[in-house]
């Protein structure tokens, strides 16, 4: 555990994605469609 959530998740919401396919996590990366996605998934919840 990382800050109190799972070292995974913790991967995914602070990682970039050179780092992400540097050490092989190439499920993790979002393209940009997806990525714009999710923000607007996350201003939908404020």
């Amino acid at each position: 555990m990382i800050e109190g959530i799972d070292a995974e998740e913790y991967i995914q919401q602070n990682a970039d994605p050179i780092w992400l396919h540097q050490n092989g996590m190439w499920k993790y990366i979002k393209d940009e469609g997806e990525k714009h996605e999710a923000d607007a998934e996350d201003r939908d919840k404020l």
